[in-house]
């Protein structure tokens, strides 16, 4: 699909408008057409419902966004373009944007994500780097988060032969500041990617966003130590519910770092002990860029289409149903008796009007 200038620049603007996330853009999408039309008509359609609309971001503002990445070498990857990911763009909350800095075509080569401890072992950040190079040289992307400790390790071993590293801040911030080599290294030979805008500084609630790009860029993730409550972890769960591998190495029960990775395998990972392990289950070819519409369903297996009449009542069973901790939409739409596809106008009604969040892995939450 081709996007013009005006449409991309659209959809920038949407994307950066508060309130806005990846379903509700998706839905928006579907229900006005295009974002030119969306940015148009979404003030009226929020005060219609009662509600103060979010400050869509000026049009100075996102040009000055655009001319400041331009400026660092970098660019946008939309969805509905052959540059964007195809594994990424077949999650259900993949960003409609990517802001980018590098070799882009590394975007649609096989990866496989590498995490695990930031206070990683000595043995561990070693066995990290022989992995990764093994498998950079077997043809395979290595994508991870550029953390200290693994992270770390698996970017500068597949430098040579392609890493993707995924920020949680914008992409001139630097964190940790110890990687701020690393960080140039990869821009300039491999790719980093971000779905912030530029100088967003990176936090603890923007991580687990991070940490389903990299899952969601890879046919798998592989864990090469984790502690119990590691951040890792959730990587883990959130590729197990995009539906990729997950794959882990074993370690010693007395060792901290592996508890993590043990659980994992108790729960069903592939175990690793060499990267046969791995490749056995990787995909052989590089897949194809994805060019269809977006997540455009199929008209034979269309859900049927609430009318406003229904909408309203299923906005406040859903609110009367949700707390401040996460609940799963397959649940709420249990609970709603109607099918989760047909709670999206409700949803996205909900979001925009700030009355409820999303978190990834298909989860709700009131707004506090």
């Amino acid at each position: 699909m081709s996007l013009d200038r005006a449409e991309k620049f659209a959809r920038l603007r949407l994307w950066r408008t508060p309130r806005v996330g990846p379903a509700t853009y998706r839905n928006l999408i579907a229900r006005f057409g295009d974002a030119q039309t969306v940015l148009a008509r979404l003030p009226d359609h929020v005060r219609a419902m009662g509600r103060t609309p979010a400050r869509i971001p000026t049009e100075q503002s996102i040009t000055e966004e655009i001319k400041a990445l331009h400026a660092m070498g970098g660019r946008f990857v939309f969805a509905d373009t052959p540059e964007y990911p195809s594994l990424l763009h077949a999650a259900d909350d993949a960003p409609p944007v990517l802001a980018t800095l590098g070799n882009i075509d590394l975007l649609n080569s096989p990866c496989l994500a590498i995490v695990g401890s930031r206070n990683a072992s000595l043995n561990g950040k070693h066995l990290t780097r022989a992995y990764a190079t093994a498998l950079g040289q077997r043809g395979y992307v290595i994508v991870s988060g550029l953390a200290k400790g693994i992270d770390a390790a698996a970017h500068e071993a597949a430098l040579p032969t392609g890493t993707i590293a995924v920020v949680a801040g914008g992409l001139d911030v630097i964190y940790p500041r110890e990687n701020a080599d690393l960080h140039r290294r990869i821009a300039a030979g491999g790719l980093l990617i971000s779905e912030q805008p530029l100088g967003m500084p990176t936090s603890a609630r923007l991580f687990p966003l991070r940490n389903r790009l990299v899952s969601g860029l890879s046919f798998g993730t592989l864990v090469m130590e984790a502690h119990a409550r590691s951040g890792s972890l959730i990587t883990a769960r959130l590729a197990g519910e995009q539906g990729r591998d997950v794959f882990a190495v074993p370690g010693s029960p007395l060792e901290g770092r592996s508890q993590g990775t043990n659980q994992l395998l108790k729960d069903g990972a592939i175990l690793v002990t060499s990267i046969e392990d791995i490749v056995n289950a990787a995909p052989p070819t590089t897949p194809a860029p994805y060019t269809a519409g977006f997540h455009e369903p199929d008209p034979a297996h269309a859900p049927t289409v609430l009318d406003e009449t229904q909408i309203e009542p299923l906005k406040a069973q859903i609110l009367e149903n949700l707390t401040l901790d996460p609940t799963a939409i397959d649940a709420l739409a249990l609970e709603c008796q109607v099918a989760a596809s047909q709670m999206q106008s409700a949803l996205t009604d909900l979001e925009i009007t700030g009355q409820i969040i999303r978190i990834p892995g298909g989860l709700l939450a009131k707004a506090p």
